[in-house]
């Protein structure tokens, strides 16, 4: 079974977005903060990052940077909660992101997400 780091600062979205990756087949480790998903991505070697970019502060795209620079390996499908803004789109791609999903996110839309990602090989090949 692949395992996904899910990071975002909103315990009930987190909640959520876990129970759809479960639903998936994902092993689903959570964190709430850069140094959690660091510890995780060390400790649990996930193959897929599942990061909300708009935590507080910036805190997720320096959780996607600093999480790039642990493992230069780790698929990385940045989040948004609920608008497409090119620049804050880009500068998660320029962090490390492989790819993104706009929310408010759906198991739908994460599923297609991840899906688009596999295809455009940005993605590792999905839970076995």
């Amino acid at each position: 079974m692949g395992r996904v780091l899910l990071v975002n600062d909103k315990e009930s979205i987190m909640d959520r977005t876990a129970a759809m990756l479960e639903d998936m087949g994902w092993q689903v480790h959570i964190a709430s903060s850069h140094k959690a998903a660091l510890w995780i991505c060390v400790a649990r070697r996930p193959s897929l990052a599942v990061v909300d970019i708009e935590m507080r502060g910036g805190a997720g795209l320096e959780t996607i940077s600093k999480i790039r620079r642990t493992d230069r390996k780790l698929a990385i499908l940045a989040v948004t909660r609920g608008r497409y803004d090119d620049t804050l789109i880009k500068v998660a791609k320029e962090c490390g992101a492989n790819h993104y999903v706009i929310g408010p996110v759906s198991a739908a839309k994460l599923s297609a997400a991840i899906e688009a990602g596999l295809a455009c090989g940005c993605l590792p090949t999905g839970p076995q």
